[in-house]
């Protein structure tokens, strides 16, 4: 994922697209497809920076001027869920869940 759109000069290009860069999307506009195909409440798990240690692909970026492009990798669990089931806003209560371990080679 990304912190912005990706340029289309960008996206065109067949090494990034190769290293899995330019076909990133940006954390939004995932947000809103998986909302569009039933995933009414996508919820990020885990993310982590991808540092990018090609020189050339690098330079690729930055000659483009989008040097300043932040790449993730994203973990998400999405549910299709009846949207009359959630509230329509996120409220934070203080509560809390304790996960148990009982999900197979998530415990």
């Amino acid at each position: 994922q990304n912190h912005r759109r990706i340029a289309q000069e960008l996206r065109d290009d067949e090494v990034l697209w190769g290293e899995c860069l330019s076909g990133a999307l940006y954390w939004n506009d995932f947000h809103h497809l998986a909302k569009k195909c039933g995933f009414i409440d996508p919820r990020l798990v885990d993310d982590s920076v991808i540092t990018i240690n090609n020189k050339a692909v690098q330079d690729t970026i930055t000659q483009s001027g989008s040097g300043n492009l932040e790449f993730y990798s994203a973990t998400y669990r999405l549910f299709k869920l009846d949207d009359t089931k959630l509230d329509p806003m996120c409220e934070d209560y203080g509560q809390a869940v304790i996960y148990t371990g009982t999900i197979p080679r998530f415990e």
